[in-house]
């Protein structure tokens, strides 16, 4: 009886030893998590689990991980933005732990470090933006928030799966500023119509302007027309007696020169401008733009400077080919009219350049009665219309614009 007593005592002992061992070394872990083990302080190469594992107590020691996303919610940031604007701007960050040994080994408190790094890289990111990209272009700032993340947090085993910005806190004076322009947006439609009838109004008054002034030119310069055949049996002979005087009274100044260098050439021969004479003074003149004859059907339009080909002149009409007839065949002096110029000096200059390409120059000075007064630049007189279509090739080849004129 004394020796079943000392022989159970250690049985007894030893068994609930065993018990205890077993005891602590059973685990049992659930779907979402994983047992690190250290066995003598080194690291077992595979996590354990999930379900019912051994860790030997007392030389392995367990430390538990959870693999389920993790929700880390980021607190409120002062922000100032690239536009100056003070913000406070709060996220939230979802990740998970990919491999448990890393999150054990290489960080000490894997929570802790991703929450520091998800707040310096939200004030960092959203510092490099504008207020209105803030606002405008979350979704853009977002992935490049949670690509930041996850590059960092890969070496600890987390994977960093979504970051979205939450609120963005705006100072009182930039939401008051805000609502204003809200409220003046939601009021723009009527501004928009008064606008549009405003606009309407003076484009109708424009375009009333523009007709009227079209009409009066029109009439302004039928009525010239109309004057100006008035006035040519008035100026005929002021033209005959200019004609004279100007073929034998001999020309002072810088004409006698040309004249003298000339050594009286009429209109059919030809002589060498004076090099030291004046330049061509056809992109000068102002007459081209302004004058026009309605008894004929050429205009005073400028001739084509070199680089541009010429236009074609249009035919003469069949009133001013009759007219030129009768005239020839009556004997009367033929003029080519050149120009019709407002200022004497440059009519002056025009009849100089003329005299110095062989051209006899006669210049015609307005009638009282014209109006407005304009001073005519021709050349002759001729006789024959054979000879008067020789000088005008002659001046089209020259660059000038001629019509016939006859007394």
């Amino acid at each position: 009886m004394f020796e079943f007593d000392l022989i159970s005592a250690p049985g007894l002992f030893g068994l609930l030893l065993v018990v205890i061992v077993l005891f602590n070394s059973l685990h049992v872990l659930r779907e979402y998590e994983r047992g690190v083990i250290f066995r003598l302080g080194r690291l077992l190469p595979q996590p354990k689990g999930p379900g019912l594992i051994i860790v030997w107590w007392p030389i392995d020691r367990i430390v538990k991980m959870e693999l389920r996303v993790v929700t880390l919610d980021v607190p409120p940031q002062d922000i100032i933005t690239s536009d100056n604007v003070s913000v406070q701007v709060n996220a939230v960050v979802y990740f998970r732990v990919m491999d448990p040994l890393k999150a054990v080994v290489e960080v000490e408190n894997y929570l802790y470090a991703t929450s520091q790094l998800a707040q310096t890289t939200l004030r960092s990111v959203l510092g490099e933006v504008s207020l209105d990209d803030l606002l405008s272009r979350r979704e853009t700032l977002n992935v490049r928030l949670q690509s930041i993340l996850d590059q960092h947090t890969d070496p600890w085993g987390i994977k960093v799966g979504t970051v979205e910005v939450k609120q963005v806190d705006l100072p009182q004076e930039m939401q008051r500023a805000m609502a204003k322009q809200a409220e003046a947006e939601r009021r723009s439609p009527e501004n928009k119509e008064l606008r549009l009838d405003n606009r309407h109004l003076l484009l109708f008054f424009l375009g009333a302007v523009l007709i009227c002034a079209s009409f009066f030119a029109l009439g302004f310069w039928m009525g010239r027309g109309q004057t100006g055949e008035a006035t040519l049996s008035v100026g005929e002979g002021t033209e005959s007696s200019l004609t004279a005087s100007s073929a034998v009274s001999p020309p002072t100044g810088t004409e006698g020169t040309r004249a003298s260098s000339q050594g009286g050439t009429d209109g059919a021969g030809s002589t060498t401008q004076d090099p030291a004479g004046p330049p061509d003074l056809r992109k000068e003149l102002d007459f081209y733009s302004a004058v026009k004859d309605q008894s004929v059907d050429e205009d005073f339009s400028p001739r084509p400077s070199g680089k541009e080909k010429p236009q074609p002149a249009r035919p003469p009409s069949r009133a001013r080919r009759a007219s030129s007839a009768s005239a020839a065949n009556a004997g009367g002096l033929l003029h080519l009219q050149v120009a019709a110029l407002r200022k004497r000096a440059d009519a002056n200059r025009l009849a100089d350049e003329l005299r110095g390409k062989g051209y006899p120059v006669v210049v015609v000075s307005p009638s009282k009665a014209e109006n407005p007064q304009w001073i005519r630049v021709k050349v002759g007189p001729y006789r024959s219309t054979r000879e008067i279509s020789q000088v005008k090739a002659r001046l089209a080849r020259d660059g000038y614009d001629s019509i016939l004129r006859h007394q």
